[in-house]
């Protein structure tokens, strides 16, 4: 039986190996925390995203643990702009995202074996050898037909596999954390643009909220340092100024990762195939991360399947799977530079949002774009960037 290895128990590897695993493939899963843990993400799921679950058929069971998300609150200096999403998105705590698609994965009959610390990935002749250790410290050597790499940012699979495109430099970083405090948000998530940093509050539920803020790295030191006062200050201000600052309490711990820019030069070589941020990364403003994670776990289990049967040549399924991935993630990666543009330039940030405020056609056009409803070209790239900074 042709067996794949999956490093990385995120959506894109549990949903990876979920699909390989129902089309009838030996699938071993590394995961390299116990779960469920704590990590850094907006922690929402928008339309497209939405309609991935359903494909593999926890949709139903994922969206009834999760929060309605009726849209975003655009908050930019004193303008303060209100956009809802067509189809409502949803909220839930990655930790818990996290653990039931390993969960199904591990119903669907993939090995999943968590605290394991992959250490090495190489060729083998025709296979691939996965050098891992457990979480007594002993060492390990899987050896596979296919090795999917869905460990993230800085992807150990795409080092050792010379898929990597080179060393992450400057960048922005993301921290994270759950707070309570800030009332009733009325099920919209509070997204604020200040210079050089945005943050956004998620409503998780009736009392808990994600807050993530995305800030340059020289400025991170000022941010952080001051986290939990600054989102005491924000629930104050939703409140009205009538919440106290010791109102608002940070539950858990608070979590950092970055530098956020990580670029590959190949998402499938010889057996070796990469999804989720190990295949690239786009800025979370949009928050599209988990969608492109799903989607992209679905087109390399096509191509699995694809290249193990001999259906048809392995380059050819390899050029393929290159090709869908670079239409799927480049045009979201171009709405995402867009963005990131706009929020990087007050003057550019002030205009998108009186823009938006002024038109409700604009408001649905970006809305659909952001939810994943609306299929993205470079025409809708460029008609939508002229909309908002004219």
């Amino acid at each position: 039986m042709h067996s794949v290895v999956v490093v990385g128990g995120g959506p894109a590897g549990s949903a990876c190996a979920a699909r390989l695993a129902a089309r009838g493939l030996n699938v071993t899963l590394l995961e390299r925390a116990t779960f469920p843990r704590t990590k850094v993400c907006g922690e929402y799921l928008n339309t497209a995203a939405q309609e991935q679950l359903d494909e593999i058929g926890i949709g139903d069971g994922v969206g009834g643990e999760c929060n309605r998300i009726e849209g975003i609150r655009l908050n930019v200096g004193s303008q303060r702009v209100e956009l809802p999403f067509a189809v409502p998105a949803w909220a839930i705590a990655r930790s818990r995202l996290d653990d039931v698609l390993l969960s199904h994965a591990r119903a669907a009959g993939v090995r999943a074996i968590t605290n394991a610390r992959v250490e090495n990935v190489e060729r083998a002749g025709p296979c691939l050898r996965v050098r891992f250790r457990d979480a007594s410290g002993f060492d390990h050597i899987l050896e596979a037909d296919i090795v999917v790499g869905a460990d993230g940012l800085g992807s150990l699979v795409a080092r050792k596999l010379r898929l990597s495109g080179g060393e992450r430099r400057r960048g922005r970083f993301a921290v994270g954390g759950h707070y309570s405090g800030f009332g009733d948000l009325g099920g919209f998530i509070e997204m604020y643009v200040a210079p050089k940093a945005y943050f956004a509050i998620n409503p998780l539920n009736a009392t808990l909220a994600n807050v993530m803020i995305v800030v340059e790295q020289s400025d991170l030191h000022r941010w952080t340092g001051a986290f939990d006062e600054r989102m005491a200050q924000t629930a104050a201000q939703l409140a009205g100024g009538k919440r106290g600052i010791h109102e608002v309490h940070r539950l858990g711990k608070r979590v950092a990762v970055g530098p956020l820019g990580h670029t590959v030069r190949n998402v499938a070589d010889r057996g070796a195939y990469l999804v989720g941020d190990a295949a690239g990364f786009i800025d979370p403003f949009t928050g599209q991360g988990v969608f492109l994670a799903l989607c992209s776990a679905k087109l390399a289990a096509e191509s699995i399947e694809a290249e193990l049967a001999v259906k048809e040549s392995p380059e050819r399924v390899r050029a393929r799977y290159r090709r869908e991935h670079r239409d799927m993630f480049g045009a979201r990666a171009r709405l995402a530079s867009l963005v990131s543009l706009i929020v990087r330039t007050p003057w550019l940030t002030k205009r998108a949002a009186r823009n938006l405020q002024r038109s409700a056609d604009l408001r649905r056009v970006v809305m659909q774009a952001i939810g994943g409803t609306e299929v993205l070209g470079r025409s809708i790239d460029s008609a939508m960037l002229l909309r908002l900074v004219s």
